[in-house]
């Protein structure tokens, strides 16, 4: 059970479409600057679990189905 609602999660889903990423030294993509609650660093799949553990539809919801 997450500590954000859905709405919530959902904005901070979309708003993650303008923040940077880099490729770090094994080819993977990890955040370039601390967003919400994640610091710089954290592996793209690492976030992208997060949004599948705490979002009720899960990750393919919201990369395939959320409107903008």
């Amino acid at each position: 059970m997450s500590i954000f609602d859905i709405k919530t999660i959902e904005t901070i889903w979309k708003n993650m479409e303008d923040v940077p990423f880099d490729e770090d030294c094994d080819g993977e993509l990890v955040l370039a600057m601390d967003y919400h609650s994640f610091k710089k660093g954290t592996s793209r799949n690492e976030i992208w679990y997060w949004f599948d553990e705490n979002h009720p539809k899960g990750i393919g919801y919201l990369m395939w189905n959320l409107k903008n």
